[in-house]
């Protein structure tokens, strides 16, 4: 059978073929090709057009046809006008299909490909397009509990990614409410499925998926006894597999309430519930409880379980805590051990040198390049990082401690560096030493700097830090020339060190080569956008050129990144008060007091600024508010002392000069400021004594000075009182009248006394602000007594100076009291020189005195003082012998 086929299509074949003439092309024809392949006319094909619009389409049933029919293909140009198509290009019959009348025997092994023979009926169609389109997909009716149940499934799990969304950008109480909608919809959802009666298909992973979201949002919130309640749900449901693993969580929040006991009590649950086949995982349960019991001052327990892990699995941080908690024993040998073991700790990274591209192998070089700062390399970055800084700390703690002298310690810890992995940190190790002598109370200068020398043959990172560090040592002990030696010693072996720049333009700005200096600064600043120190010199430096605008462009730029710098803020407030714009620089100023409350300079220079826009008041409080703080700041003792003086308060004023003189005691003007508060306050006496005092101390220049002085209070009193001193005949009367009798005293107020020996007379006397009292008496040979009492009047507490003449004796006293009564008391109890007088003489004074101080008061009180007779009664009390 197979071989009678072969032979009918054999001949089938033969039919076809036609003999070429002997004029005849024998390489024609061999461009053309069935149209069903011409995909230049593809964009006419209607069914391909069909097919690629709908995924689903139907494309028309194609028969192999003869070139120029309806299918759009063009036409053949051979010499035989239409070429009769292979039967290859006419379909492959299908398996088990009739043709010519015999069925296709079954074979073996089925053809690869296509067959030569043609199927009835059928076209080419290798996609299978001619089936015709699918079916549409049907319409999922949404009323279903099954679909309903999808939904709410969909809509659950979307809020709880919305929430974790929300979470990481920081949106925390929206994380919030997310998780508690979630919530929300998962309880509906569990009812739908009761409902349905597929209770036993809930599906328990969106539930804990839904309580720990909404637990852990609790806690990020700070809703400690809520996130305590969820995660206690999780836990007590026994249909949550690894759920004892949430009570970390809830140790975690028992930390953070400081709740150290329940804490240590729930790790230990959490430990019990975590098999050992998960180590990393009780590893850092075990670190956990260790920090605990630091926290709670039990260091004992913490070393317990700080060593095991050391003996499990050793960490740097682990490491770095057992050094602690042996420092904080005492304990100096385990320190040493502790220290051995940080040290020798693995830290599991590659060595550096594996990211040094090859210059050979150039696709190794484009890899190296591309992994040397992915993410992979930053993490081992930062660990080495973080376990140099771990070392460091740990040297520079227990130096002292380990031995019996901070060297020795710190020789013995660069020794075991050394011989570790991390000995390149011996070289910062010895720096730190030579820093740390300088910041010792007691540091030996001379030890820090050999110990800085000793690096100048090392490497050049090595070098560049010490030269740098002998530079600004150098700066500081105003060695400039050093100074600027070791700076270029520093740039030299590195280039792009900007502390060494920040050195190099400080010991030229010393010069005043301001724009030299900002040379340097600059360059720092391209090496380190983040050098403070270097923006803040450029500022200052841009200050000293006058460019003033680019100078508060640096500060402002400093103010963004120290927000809270003082130093920073004061700087913005004196550029802005040099571009006159002083509201600006008071508003910084009061900003540098709310970080610096007690800084006097501040509070001066707003008591300054105040004081220039006219604000009396407020400059007062600013300069008081500084005097407090510092009682040494001459500027702010002379502002305050002519405030006093300018608000006619004197006597305040004294203590201020006073205070001047202390500070500045060679300075005669403050001297010569005290006196003239005497005088302008009415002391002529202490003014007195103090002129005497001042000429005496300077003798070139107290006269000059009391004189110029005197001068200009003599004005002052002239234009404020409208009397000079007080003179005999026009100031000081003498009556000679009873005591009985008023006293006219120029349509004043003269005072009433009791019965008095009637050649004695008592007068008072205002004057426009000084009050005058005197007796005058006529005994022995009728020479007649003066008595003066001067003070001002309205003003109770007050000097007075009394004179006292008898006969051709003259005595002065002066006497210095609170108040008037006080002063009469004085007088009584003292015996010279009143016991010169006679007797009715010092009752006079007495007299006098008391209707001195009773002259002061005011109407009301004056009337019911006369009405108890208290004057009397003082009177009498004063003078009874």
């Amino acid at each position: 059978m197979s071989v009678s086929l072969h032979h009918l299509t054999g001949e089938r074949e033969m039919e076809n073929v036609h003999l070429a003439g002997e004029e005849e092309d024998l390489y024609s024809g061999y461009n053309d090709y069935n149209p069903t392949f011409d995909s230049e006319e593809l964009e006419n094909d209607v069914g391909f057009q069909q097919a690629v619009r709908t995924s689903h389409g139907r494309r028309p049933p194609m028969t192999a046809k003869f070139p120029g029919t309806a299918i759009g293909a063009r036409p053949l140009a051979t010499s035989f006008g239409a070429r009769i198509p292979l039967a290859s290009s006419m379909g492959r019959p299908m398996t088990g299909a009739v043709q010519d009348g015999a069925a296709r025997p079954m074979t073996a092994v089925r053809a690869a490909g296509y067959t030569s023979s043609l199927t009835r009926g059928s076209s080419f169609d290798p996609l299978g397009q001619s089936k015709g389109p699918a079916p549409p997909l049907e319409a999922k009716n949404e009323d279903t509990p099954e679909e309903k149940i999808k939904i709410l499934e969909k809509k659950v799990n979307d809020l709880i990614e919305e929430s974790c969304m929300a979470q990481s950008i920081g949106a925390l109480q929206l994380a919030l409410e997310k998780a508690k909608e979630a919530g929300r919809k998962e309880r509906a959802l569990v009812r739908q499925r009761e409902q349905s009666g597929n209770a036993e298909h809930i599906n328990l992973d969106l539930t804990y998926s839904v309580l720990l979201n909404l637990a852990n949002q609790y806690a990020n919130n700070e809703m400690y006894p809520e996130a305590l309640n969820s995660y206690q749900v999780i836990v007590k449901n026994k249909m949550f597999s690894n759920a004892g693993r949430l009570k970390v969580n809830m140790a975690n929040i028992y930390v953070r309430q400081k709740s150290y006991p329940k804490a240590i009590k729930f790790y230990r649950m959490a430990l019990d519930q975590i098999s050992n086949a998960h180590k990393e995982m009780r590893i850092k349960i075990m670190q956990n409880i260790g920090v605990v019991f630091v926290r709670m001052g039990q260091y004992s327990d913490a070393i317990t379980s700080f060593e095991h892990i050391m003996s499990e699995s050793p960490n740097i941080k682990t490491g770095f805590n057992l050094i602690l908690c042996y420092y904080a024993i005492g304990d100096r040998e385990r320190m040493k051990k502790a220290f051995q073991k940080l040290i020798s700790v693995p830290l599991g990274i590659d060595d550096e040198d594996k990211y040094i591209p090859s210059n050979d192998d150039t696709d190794s070089s484009l890899v190296i390049e591309a992994i040397k700062n992915d993410k992979l390399c930053q993490m081992e970055r930062d660990l080495k990082v973080l376990a140099e800084k771990y070392i460091m700390t740990s040297a520079k703690l227990i130096a002292p401690a380990i031995e019996t002298s901070f060297a020795t310690g710190f020789d013995w810890c660069v020794d075991m560096v050394k011989s570790s992995q991390y000995v390149e940190l011996a070289n910062d190790l010895e720096i730190n030493k030579a820093i740390t002598y300088l910041r010792q109370k007691d540091f030996n200068q001379v030890e820090a700097v050999e110990t800085l020398k000793t690096f100048e043959k090392k490497d050049s990172r090595v070098k560049s830090a010490a030269a740098t560090n002998l530079s600004f040592l150098y700066f500081l002990e105003k060695d400039y020339d050093q100074a600027d030696r070791y700076a270029d010693l520093a740039m030299t072996a590195d280039r792009y060190n900007p502390a060494a720049l920040i050195n190099k333009g400080n010991t030229v700005f010393v010069k005043r080569d301001y724009e030299k200096a900002a040379e340097f600064y600059k360059e720092a600043l391209r090496n380190d956008s983040s050098c403070t120190e270097a923006l803040y010199n450029l500022g200052l430096t841009y200050k000293k050129l006058n460019r003033l605008d680019e100078a508060l462009d640096c500060f402002l730029k400093l103010h963004a990144i120290l927000r809270n710098s003082a130093q920073v803020m004061y700087q913005l407030a004196n550029l802005y008060e040099l571009l006159e714009d002083p509201q600006q620089a008071i508003e910084w100023l009061i900003q540098v007091l709310s970080v610096t409350h007690t800084d006097p300079q501040a509070l001066a220079k707003l008591g300054e600024l105040f004081d220039g826009e006219g604000d009396k008041s407020q400059a007062f409080q600013y300069y008081s508010e500084s005097f407090r703080y510092f009682p040494s700041n001459i500027d702010v003792i002379e502002w305050l002392g002519a405030y006093y003086i300018e608000t006619q308060f004197c006597e305040k004023a004294i203590q201020y000069f006073e205070r001047a003189t202390l500070v500045q005691p060679t300075q005669v003007k403050w001297q010569l400021m005290v006196a003239s508060c005497y005088r302008r306050s009415g002391n002529y006496q202490k003014a007195l004594e103090t002129y005497k005092d001042i000429h005496r101390k300077f003798p070139d220049v107290a006269i000059s000075g009391a004189a110029d002085v005197r001068g200009r209070v003599q004005s002052n009193e002239s234009e404020s009182d409208g009397a000079a001193e007080p003179q005999m005949g026009k100031d000081i009367i003498v009556v000679p009248q009873t005591m009985g009798q008023d006293v006219p005293a120029g349509g004043r107020e003269a005072l009433r006394a009791d019965q008095h020996p009637p050649d004695h007379s008592v007068w008072c006397r205002h004057r426009g602000g000084p009050v005058d009292c005197g007796i005058s008496s006529g005994e022995g040979d009728k020479q007649p007594v003066r008595v003066e009492l001067r003070g001002r009047a309205g003003q109770r507490h007050r000097g007075a100076a009394v004179a006292l003449v008898e006969k051709r004796e003259r005595a002065n006293i002066v006497v210095q009291c609170e108040s008037w009564w006080n002063l009469a008391k004085q007088f009584a109890s003292r015996s010279p020189p009143l016991h010169l007088l006679s007797s009715s003489v010092q009752r006079s004074l007495m007299k006098a005195l008391v209707l001195g101080g009773f002259a002061h008061m005011d109407s009301d009180a004056k009337q019911q003082y006369w009405a108890e007779g208290q004057i009397t009664h003082d009177y009498d009390k004063m003078i009874k012998p």
